[in-house]
């Protein structure tokens, strides 16, 4: 693992110290990722300054979001704590998901097999990993029905 040093944040800070936090963002969000770092008038002669974030690339823009403040710590402090959160939301979404295909692989009258849930794009990994819990999310849905998946 590669260990960064970076910058401190500060009011007032070098374009070469807002592009180390940026490429640390990146290396954060994982490939295809860009971070825009600007700043704007906002009325009244004061300037926000924003960190825009593109997990996906800017291309795919559906999942960006930007983070605006008064300073570059306020900031770039958003964008970092909003990157934090990133796996822990996909991994929330991929069980739901999964959920989702159980009930419908269910509701086709077959067996939830691991077979039927990896022709649904779902890897044996995941399906090891998530299948209990998507299990249970998808009893949740369909009022404790149970739901198992069978080899």
């Amino acid at each position: 693992m590669t260990t960064t040093t970076l910058p401190a944040l500060a009011d007032a800070m070098t374009a070469a110290e807002l592009r180390e936090h940026a490429n640390e963002m990146c290396r954060q969000l994982g490939d295809h990722s860009q971070v825009f770092i600007s700043t704007r008038e906002s009325g009244g002669g004061s300037v926000l300054v924003r960190v825009s974030v593109y997990p996906s690339g800017c291309i795919n823009s559906a999942d960006a979001e930007q983070f605006t403040g008064d300073d570059w710590p306020a900031a770039i402090n958003a964008a970092y704590a909003w990157i934090a959160t990133r796996p822990i939301i996909a991994r929330a979404e991929r069980v739901r998901k999964m959920a989702l295909a159980i009930i419908d692989i269910k509701d086709q009258g077959g067996n939830v097999t691991e077979r039927r849930l990896r022709a649904r794009d779902f890897t044996a990994a995941e399906i090891a990993e998530l299948g209990a819990e998507a299990c249970a999310r998808a009893a949740e849905l369909c009022l404790g029905a149970p739901f198992e998946i069978v080899t």
